[in-house]
């Protein structure tokens, strides 16, 4: 059995006061702001889902702060009128370089020597 409401139904009032929303600054969005290149390495492609690597060539959308393969890129290009798949815009790619990783200080491994082998009695040594 269902109810009836007899009027009309109230209507909310938002004229309230303003509340203070946690937002997430994504910065102010600047196509000359650079981004931190070493950071992006081993981030995800943003439509294939596949790891950016060390020295790849990229596509790098200044509003959405994301990242492509340039393979992806062309292919957004020629299927998509070349926007982004996240914001939707064309003018905002920039193509930027990956840096090469470096490994510094690299200690030399440390092997211990080898167990003699099983056929030699104690004492016996082999002869080189």
């Amino acid at each position: 059995m269902g109810y009836l409401h007899a009027g009309p139904i109230p209507k909310k009032n938002n004229a309230g006061p303003a509340i203070n929303e946690r937002s997430i600054d994504w910065g102010n969005g600047a196509a000359g702001q650079a981004p931190d290149l070493e950071a992006l390495i081993g981030l995800e492609d943003a439509f294939e889902h596949t790891l950016l690597l060390p020295g790849e060539a990229i596509a790098f959308c200044t509003r959405d702060k994301v990242a492509y393969h340039l393979a992806t890129w062309e292919f957004l290009k020629q299927q998509n009128q070349g926007r982004c798949c996240i914001c939707g815009q064309s003018n905002v790619i920039v193509h930027y370089q990956l840096p090469e990783i470096r490994i510094e200080n690299v200690e030399e491994a440390v092997t211990s020597p080898a167990a003699p082998p099983s056929f030699l009695r104690p004492g016996e040594k082999v002869i080189g």
